[in-house]
């Protein structure tokens, strides 16, 4: 398990840069390492209220961790639902709204803002679930690749996020989108949709 954990912590550092979500690799060792030294610690104060073992300084480390572990949870708890719920601006709740009703379950989006997408349970192409700016802005994702594979999946519609990863990072991409695929206008300024067009 320590092999484990030490590792990945080696993987992470040929990392560059490196981003905190990128730890939660760590996770997983650190996890099952807490597991046993909360085991490893009712076991001893089992020892001790039997008569068995002394209480010693070790212990009240321990108990001061589970005590942290146990306030903490809460708020974990209540970070991860802020963080996973489903969008609640009006743009992003009206583009899901959009492709549940008009793309077929057995067709492709492609998007910057994949969240919508997985909202909406549409499909994306594989390649094309990381579009982040940080892929884009290391060169692992140019214009020509994302017109390659556009090319590739022909997806019925390309939506343009508000955030403007797209637009940002791949202004040639959205300009090529512009020329090849047409605009529905969802009345707002945020995400762009454009469908497939039918003569392309």
């Amino acid at each position: 398990m320590m092999s484990w954990l030490i590792l990945t912590f080696i993987a992470l550092l040929n990392h560059a840069p490196l981003w905190e979500h990128f730890f939660t690799t760590l996770s997983y060792p650190f996890a099952i390492l807490g597991s046993f030294a909360i085991w490893y610690a009712i076991k001893h104060l089992q020892d001790i209220y039997h008569g068995r073992g002394k209480f010693q300084r070790w212990h009240a480390i321990n108990l001061a961790g589970m005590a942290w572990l146990l306030i903490s949870l809460p708020g974990f708890f209540a970070e991860n639902y802020r963080n996973w719920h489903a969008p609640t601006h009006p743009n992003d709740v009206q583009t899901i709204a959009y492709l549940k009703a008009n793309v077929p379950n057995e067709r492709f989006v492609i998007t910057d803002e994949q969240l919508l997408t997985v909202m909406a349970n549409k499909l994306i192409p594989p390649n094309l679930t990381d579009t982040s700016g940080v892929r884009i802005g290391a060169g692992e994702l140019t214009t020509s690749q994302m017109i390659a594979l556009t090319k590739s999946y022909r997806p019925i519609m390309i939506v343009i996020g508000r955030e403007g990863r797209f637009r940002n990072g791949l202004p040639e991409y959205v300009t090529w989108v512009e020329e090849h695929y047409d605009y529905h206008d969802l009345g707002n300024a945020g995400n762009k949709i454009f469908v497939e067009r039918l003569n392309e």
